[in-house]
């Protein structure tokens, strides 16, 4: 569509220009006439006092020029009627005036005039400049002659025309070539230029989110170190009056002789109890978000050292044992006979171990729980496996994030606070190991870390 806008709008100025053209060739021929027109008029003025005709042919080619030059912007047409019969007239006038034999041979000029304003004007030129010179001239050698040279000139003029407007053609249609090219280009120039604009925009845009990002990073920065150090303090704050909570409660449960000699009664030896237990399980909560905090701070202190991993694993599973009495699931081993010495932090791997143990007694009241260790390439693969009632499939990607707990009837008679996987996790990462979990609801789950 754009493509066929600019053809038409190229062949229109083309046309423009061609008749532009034609205008300045009908303005030099008609001032021509009527400057000699005029100036032979005026030498030849007073002649026609005395019955001279020969003024007339002059004034004749004076008032066409004249008229074919006024007429020239308003009626074109007439412009060109006029410089056709015109000039016929005044050779025909000229005939009948002069008797010089040259005076035929100035229809040659009449051609040559015509045929710069037209081709199609030239040929009629010459045919009614013939039919002039046959009408005026009687039939002699002098005709002939005039005649001869009239269509000859006609012929050059129609052959150099022909040359003329072919490259006039060829220029045209270069020209409207051209000017497509140029138009294509243009609106090439126009699309690079939207499409500059819009990269600008969108670095602009890019420029702003990446400063909103590390605003917003530096704010998350402050935040977490806000909570981290939130955390230590209130920590530490509690750990002090919890150590006397337990430390008397322990004291008034073990030892209530110290008291005086009374008789304590059943029930509030087992709130003393509870609440030592209570106030243990909160300082090992307290510990846990220390240790996490300490972890996220690279302030974590990890000892590592050749260590023998199977008495690790023993000595874990001896300190478990207490939480299996009196249920009917059993604490088994599936270990081998000697593993590679590894080099890893006994601390910090037998709390992994402990927090994945405790964690597999809380949902398993019949059945197993079965510790196992494979050797693989590159690596030493631990697995804790029990047969509890499992874990949605849902929640699996969820249980090693911080204070996240499956909500499960049997979790509730054994609360936790939802840190020892996370914080399983990352003391198995610190040591550049890795900690995952499968599970099927309703027959267990198994969870796996390995070491390097």
């Amino acid at each position: 569509m754009a493509g066929s806008r600019v053809s038409v709008r190229n062949t229109i100025g083309v046309q423009a220009e061609a008749e532009e053209l034609k205008q300045e060739v009908i303005v030099t021929v008609a001032l021509m006439l009527v400057l000699l027109g005029g100036m032979a008029a005026a030498t030849t003025l007073p002649d026609l006092y005395f019955g001279n005709e020969r003024a007339l042919v002059f004034l004749s080619l004076f008032a066409e020029g004249f008229i074919a030059y006024f007429c020239r912007r308003r009626y074109p047409l007439v412009s060109r009627i006029v410089l056709l019969f015109g000039p016929i007239f005044s050779l025909w006038l000229a005939l009948r005036v002069f008797s010089s034999p040259f005076v035929p041979f100035f229809s040659l000029l009449i051609v040559i005039a015509n045929y710069a304003i037209s081709p199609r004007l030239g040929f009629t030129a010459a045919i009614l400049s013939t039919a002039c010179l046959g009408l005026s001239l009687p039939f002699a050698g002098e005709l002939f002659s005039a005649i001869v040279l009239l269509w000859l000139t006609t012929g050059v003029q129609w052959v150099s025309s022909k040359g003329l407007y072919v490259a006039l053609a060829w220029a045209w249609n270069s020209e409207e070539r051209a000017s497509g090219l140029l138009e294509e280009l243009r609106l090439q120039h126009e699309e690079l230029k939207r499409t500059v604009v819009a990269l600008t925009e969108t670095t602009h845009r890019l420029e702003r989110t990446g400063y909103e990002l590390a605003v917003a990073r530096l704010r998350a920065e402050e935040a977490r170190q806000m909570k981290e150090q939130f955390a230590a303090n209130i920590s530490h704050e509690l750990r002090t009056p919890l150590n006397l909570i337990m430390g008397f409660s322990e004291m008034i449960y073990l030892t209530p002789d110290v008291y005086g000699r009374m008789k304590w009664p059943t029930t509030l030896k087992q709130d003393v109890l509870q609440i030592y237990q209570s106030s243990r399980q909160l300082l090992d909560l307290i510990n846990d978000v220390i240790d996490l905090a300490r972890i996220d701070r690279v302030q974590m202190p990890l000892r590592a050292e050749k260590a023998d991993l199977l008495a690790t694993i023993q000595e874990a599973m001896s300190t478990i044992g207490g939480l299996m009495r009196g249920r009917e699931a059993k604490l088994e081993a599936d270990l081998p006979a000697s593993l590679p010495t590894l080099s890893f932090d006994r601390t910090r791997i037998r709390q992994v171990l402990l927090n994945l143990l405790s964690n597999a007694a809380r949902f398993t009241e019949k059945g197993s729980i079965t510790v196992a260790v494979e050797v693989k390439e590159r690596e030493c693969v631990v697995s804790v496996a029990d047969s509890g009632i499992g874990i949605p499939p849902e929640e699996l990607p969820r249980i090693f994030d911080e204070f996240h707990q499956v909500d499960r009837s049997l979790r509730r008679r054994r609360e936790g606070a939802g840190l020892g996987l996370a914080i399983s996790r990352r003391f198995v990462e610190l040591h550049g190991g890795r900690i995952w979990a499968e599970s099927e609801v309703g027959k267990g789950s198994t969870f796996y870390f390995s070491l390097p």
